[in-house]
């Protein structure tokens, strides 16, 4: 499981991921109508829900999602995962199955 740490607050940096399949290959990205990104809190509390992403490079799989104001405000874990939306509507998660979602720490402020 990929992890990623912030400080409450902080919109730097934006996630980038390369999204694959169970078996390692990457996700070829040029058919898909949008991508979209959902983060919850580990006690169920849903945090971020269907937040557009960037597809920075189709053909390799490659996302971005960048934070917006007040989605590091509340210290804690979190689980995301990425959601594409296929031309034909279809929807497809990742990490899937085999690979568990990422897990994001975001630590309170010290001053």
């Amino acid at each position: 499981m990929a992890e990623i740490y912030l400080v409450q607050g902080d919109l730097k940096p934006s996630i980038q991921a390369t999204l694959k399949y169970d078996d390692g290959s990457v996700v070829d990205l040029s058919d898909a109508q949008a991508v979209r990104f959902h983060m919850r809190k580990s006690d169920g509390t849903i945090k971020i829900q269907n937040r557009a992403c960037t597809i920075i490079n189709a053909s390799e799989g490659k996302v971005r999602m960048d934070w917006q104001s007040g989605d590091t405000d509340t210290p804690g874990t979190y689980i995301g995962e990425f959601e594409v939306v296929w031309n034909d509507g279809s929807t497809q998660t990742f990490p899937s199955k085999e690979q568990e979602p990422l897990k994001i720490i975001i630590r309170g402020q010290i001053a």
